[in-house]
Order: structure tokens, then sequence, then C-alpha cells
């Protein structure tokens, strides 16, 4: 193999890869980068086992062929390199020799043929994304996602339709968010839903923010794959039954307060200051007409007052902090309507004038 291709171009694509590619070298090939030519192209492919990408380059092909790459190291070196093109190429001894300007560096190789085989699988298209609009649907969910390995089922952001509507949805077992939209599109493995694990949806992320094309979005033999333009990305689903969310979802009263975003938001991160340093846990108490946010610990206490819109009777709960920060730095709207609960019962997050969007917070007994 011998190839000649743009510096910035293998380097922006090489970074893509990174978190991908295996770290803890229990298989040493999935710390490597599979780079395999194609008529006038080039791939570069790496997988964990769990997600895999595969990455189309316009490249000046001389000898064709292919060979794997530590990743990491390869990465380093050519974003180091002095010039504008990257020469790649099998030398005699089967090491790989990179040259570009004066600067030559030779690296040993892995068989390619111990790289494990990536399909590029294909089927109907569920759904198109504007990657600002996936963007913004994992930044408003990701953040619900349990990290608990024992909670695997959810690990994941949860998607499925009902009565023509798509719902995104994330929970750890204390919080949970909700995002939908209209769907008059019908598919089976939709219906049942799918959860995309957490570090899946961080690859997704990552090639959104780089990239102003569409994605489109299908679902393979137990794998969600995204294409763009030159980039595939396949994702293993988890394979578990998500809980049924709709049970811990407050229905909406007459009990609701109007409250200014940033100013809860606000008024949070300050008392929380003072919050107690192992649960960081803050109290809300909904009174006519006052928010109170009111936290303390064993230096002292913090207590704000926010005027609102309710006239009820008085409700108190006690929350994460960073919890309800989370929820609110997502929302992206003047106002919120707070469905406040006492007695242990979940409260509920909704912005007002915008039915797409809810969040419920579970109240903390400590």
């Amino acid at each position: 193999m011998h190839i000649e291709i743009e510096k910035d171009l293998l380097a922006k694509n090489l970074l893509l890869i990174q978190s991908i590619v295996e770290k803890k070298k229990t298989l040493p090939i999935l710390a490597n980068v599979l780079i395999k030519t194609e008529e006038d192209n080039v791939w570069l492919m790496a997988t964990d086992l769990e997600i895999s990408i595969q990455i189309q380059l316009k490249a000046n092909i001389i000898e064709s062929g292919k060979t794997t790459l530590p990743a990491k190291k390869l990465f380093e070196i050519i974003k180091e390199m002095p010039g504008k093109t990257i020469n790649i190429n099998i030398s005699d001894n089967d090491w790989i020799n990179i040259k570009s300007g004066k600067s030559e560096f030779n690296l040993a190789a892995i068989d390619p043929n111990e790289f494990p085989n990536i399909k590029r699988e294909t089927d109907e298209i569920i759904r198109s994304y504007n990657p600002k609009e996936l963007k913004n649907i994992i930044e408003k969910t990701i953040n619900c996602i349990s990290n608990d390995e024992k909670k695997f089922n959810l690990n994941g952001l949860y998607i499925h339709t009902k009565e023509k509507m798509l719902y995104y949805v994330a929970t750890d077992g204390h919080r949970l968010v909700c995002l939908k939209e209209m769907f008059e599109y019908e598919n089976e493995i939709l219906n049942k839903g799918i959860i995309i694990p957490k570090k899946g949806l961080l690859e997704i992320k990552k090639i959104c923010e780089n990239t102003d094309k569409e994605l489109s979005m299908q679902v393979v033999n137990g794998k969600v794959v995204f294409d763009i333009e030159n980039i595939t990305l396949s994702i293993r689903l988890i394979d578990a039954t998500f809980p049924n969310y709709r049970r811990v979802i407050p229905e909406k009263t007459e009990t609701k307060a109007c409250i200014n975003t940033q100013q809860l938001f606000e008024a949070t991160k300050r008392v929380s200051i003072i919050s107690d340093e192992k649960n960081r846990t803050i109290n809300m108490s909904l009174s006519q007409g006052n928010l109170e946010v009111f936290a303390k610990n064993e230096y002292g206490n913090a207590t704000e007052g926010i005027e609102v819109n309710y006239d009820l009777e008085e409700r108190t709960s006690k929350f994460k902090a960073n919890y309800l920060l989370d929820i609110l730095n997502s929302i992206d709207c003047e106002k919120i309507e707070l469905f406040l609960n006492s007695g242990g019962k979940p409260s509920l997050i909704v912005p007002q004038e915008n039915d797409t969007y809810c969040a419920v917070l579970m109240p903390i007994s400590v």
C-alpha cells in the first residue's frame, strides 16, 4: 500500500475515532485503525466491538493495499507533521513509513487480517436528522442516563413511537427527561423501542459537532446505524427492556407555579454552595407568591426567595441540586411551569407553552 493524502483531512478524521478504539488493550488489534484502499478512496475503520466507525476519504492511491496502525500514536504523529501532504507507504520489512516534508516516521503494524470484519449493513431509513437537531436531543437527555452498570437497561437513551409520536426518554431512577415529536412513519422496531448506549450517543454528538450535513438513522441486526456523507457509525443497542416510565410522570394539575428559568437556575446554583457536602441537596418550599430555595451544612445555611405566580397551599420537597441544575440548563425557554409535590412524590418541570419536553425529579429522603 502506498498513498498520499491531505494532512488536515486525515488528522480531522483520525480525531473522530480516538474515543472508539479499545484502550484496555485486551485485544491489541482493537487499539489500531484499519487503513485500506478502494478505487480512489481510503477507508479508516475502528471498533471496540460495540461501536464501529467507517470513514471514506479521497486520496491519491499509488499502490492499493491495507494495514493497521496504533490509532492514538498515528493521530499524534499526523497532527505534528510539518507538510500539507502525508505519504504513507508499506516498506519492504512490513513496517509503515510515514513522510511529510522532511519529517519521517516508521511504525510497526499489526496484520490487517486480524482486524474484526466490519460490515456495511443497511436497511430502510427510519429518520433523518439535521445535526443541530440531533445534538440538541442528545444534550437535553444525556445527563439523565444512568451510569450504574447494574441498571444496564437505563444505561442509554430509549427511543420509541406511540400514536404517531416519537419519544426520547432518559432516566437514572432519580430524574427523568422525555422529549417528543410528531412522527407519521410506522416502524415495527421503534414501536417496541430501542436503547442507544451513552458512549454511542457521545460519538454521534461528536460527529454532529463537525458537520452541517444530514444524518440518516437505520436499525439493522441489533445495531443503530447513522450515515452521514462519508461516515458510517454503527452502535450495538442495549438488549434490555426499558421500564414503564409513564407511571412516574405526574399529571399536570392546577398546582403549577410559573417561574423564570434563569432566576431559578441562578438561585439554585448560589444556594447549593452551602448544601451538605455528601448529597448536595436543596430544599424547595412553594407558597403563595413565593418559591423559597434553602440549603444548610455544618458551616451555615442559605436562603433565596423568588416571586412566582402561585396562590394555592404550601408544598415542600428536597432535591439534589445538580439534578435540578442539569434540567434547568437544558431548557431553552424563558419560563418554566413547576408542579411541586410534597410527601415523597415526584415533581414535574415543563417549559411554559411547550409540550414537547418534560422533566421529572424524584425527591431525596435524606
